[in-house]
């Protein structure tokens, strides 16, 4: 997967592509995403079971909040299609980890690892592969 995604991705952070879905080669794919960050309040966390996640930022800052699936309760059920499903927090505050990522910054997250998306500070436009 590496050896298909990060070529892809040096070639691309060039350019300012559309935002869609790329397909790269044996059902690896590129999202590219632009959206307004969000607020923590009322967030939902999503959790994938069969693809990870790749996240460069190329314009903005993305923080990320993350914690083990464990630790949500399951708000809406797994789709096999989308390979996602949505939880909401258990109410700890103490079982999160978060990073935030900018321009040059890659994080990478497998499996079983809820995450959600979100900058807590002001809403601004976020540009991302």
């Amino acid at each position: 997967m590496f050896q298909v995604a990060f070529p892809w991705i040096q070639k691309a952070i060039k350019y300012t592509l559309p935002a869609e879905r790329y397909d790269l080669q044996d059902g690896i794919y590129a999202l590219v995403q632009k959206y307004e960050t969000k607020s923590l309040e009322g967030v939902k966390f999503e959790n994938h079971r069969k693809f990870i996640d790749v996240h460069l930022v190329v314009q903005g800052v993305e923080r990320i909040y993350w914690t083990k699936a464990k630790n949500f309760l399951q708000i809406e059920k797994y789709s096999d299609k989308n390979d996602v499903e949505f939880f909401t927090a258990k109410p700890s505050p103490n079982i999160f980890s978060h990073i935030a990522i900018e321009p040059g910054i890659v994080a990478i997250f497998g499996l079983e690892i809820g995450t959600y998306r979100v900058l807590r500070l002001k809403p601004i436009i976020s540009r991302k592969m």
